[in-house]
């Protein structure tokens, strides 16, 4: 299924953002995985963009700020 597949990939991607030190403590990879797979997901971005007019440049600005207020200190 490409779900299991994409949360396996986030997974991956989370652990190489751990790899960097640089994580708040209180996460966890799983935690991190879910929320990078939840955000990033086309039905996210199609309920931003697609229904409420975001432009795809303010998602794109708006997710990866996003991630660096939860994931990092």
């Amino acid at each position: 299924m490409i779900a299991q597949r994409r949360a396996a990939n986030m997974r991956l991607f989370a652990q190489d953002l751990a790899a960097t030190g640089d994580l708040r403590d209180d996460l966890d990879l799983d935690q991190i995985a879910d929320v990078v797979w939840s955000t990033s997901s086309a039905e996210f971005y199609g309920l931003l963009v697609l229904e409420r007019g975001w432009t795809p440049d303010a998602f794109q600005q708006w997710l990866a700020d996003t991630w660096r207020r939860l994931f990092f200190p």
